[in-house]
């Protein structure tokens, strides 16, 4: 995506990027650091109340083992990936497909709303804007390491689901204009879908990326019956500080430590400034796959992958593979 903008960011450039970054208190390039704000993770319940139907979860789990073929966690990773995959990319995996191939050598103990997981056992029901048939493996950097972004014009894999709040055109309210359009993805290991985030630029939160791109030293401000979540998720300036990213020059931006997730989970969210992301597979983003982003990925609105907002992207090239092709033609 832009290879002519990409071009143009030339070595002699980078010392006052990376300066912008800083100064910009998102991803500093020079170090490969996340200057995170300590008040970024607000406290959340720890189970969703909304996903209160165990049994339609149980059986949509039952339904997905029984429809993965057998195999170990190599044959997996080969069904996800192709066969280049690396045996120890499992130990980095954030999401697993119960339908694949392998995947009942990975998946024990998998936690349905709106119980949560125990330690690192994977769950179902993240949250509405992730596809319902993954299992999430509960975040690693409990240890306090920050996490961190991705670097710009690099590949990252991610879900993406259409149906998001901000991803269509959005009623402006601000003086200072709103970015219209942009797409929403999670980064996410293992999912084998890929994009670009061109120029990017990263921030600990939505409530961070409010503080530094408009300046508002208190952060977003609450509204209504949800005063707290609308808070959190800064519904009322989003629009507006993507709006000031994308006149900054920046192609993406991340947000690496949302934590609006259920059981007190933390998100790596992706939003691609200017394609309208109301579909699966929104018009002017290239998605790749394999295990480094080496293959072509014809993507596809998936009805065996879907959300509680909508259908999910998929590769049409899944479909071949012995795999994946089951649940896919389910």
């Amino acid at each position: 995506m832009h290879s002519a903008r990409r071009g143009a960011h030339t070595t002699a450039a980078g010392s006052a990027r990376r300066g912008a970054h800083a100064a910009a208190g998102g991803y500093d390039d020079s170090f490969g650091r996340q200057i995170i704000d300590p008040r970024s993770r607000l406290a959340v319940p720890s189970s969703d109340t909304s996903m209160t139907h165990s049994a339609n979860w149980a059986e949509l789990l039952t339904r997905m083992r029984a429809a993965a073929p057998p195999g170990d966690a190599q044959t997996y990773l080969e069904a996800v990936y192709g066969p280049n995959a690396r045996p120890g990319a499992v130990a980095m995996l954030d999401v697993v497909y119960p339908w694949a191939a392998g995947a009942s050598a990975l998946l024990s103990d998998v936690a349905l709303p709106p119980r949560c997981a125990s330690g690192h056992a994977p769950y179902l029901g993240r949250v509405k804007h992730a596809p319902r048939q993954t299992a999430w493996l509960p975040s690693r950097r409990r240890s306090g390491a920050p996490p961190r972004a991705i670097r710009s014009h690099a590949w990252a894999e991610v879900t993406h689901c259409g149906g998001g709040k901000f991803e269509g055109e959005y009623v402006c309210k601000s003086r200072h204009g709103c970015l219209q359009n942009s797409t929403w993805f999670y980064a996410a290991r293992g999912s084998g879908i890929w994009i670009n985030v061109g120029r990017t630029v990263a921030f600990a939160s939505h409530q961070h990326a409010a503080q530094q791109l408009l300046n508002l030293s208190s952060g977003c401000r609450g509204t209504g019956p949800t005063h707290f979540y609308s808070r959190l998720e800064c519904n009322a300036e989003l629009p507006v500080l993507l709006h000031a990213a994308q006149r900054q020059g920046y192609d993406s931006v991340q947000f690496v430590q949302h934590c609006n997730l259920r059981c007190m989970q933390c998100s790596h969210e992706i939003a691609l400034l200017g394609p309208r992301g109301l579909d699966a597979c929104p018009a002017g983003v290239v998605f790749r796959r394999g295990a480094r982003a080496q293959l072509p990925c014809r993507c596809v609105s998936s009805a065996a992958l879907s959300s509680e907002a909508g259908q999910c992207s998929s590769c049409a090239e899944w479909s071949e593979h012995p795999g994946l092709a089951r649940w896919l033609a389910s």
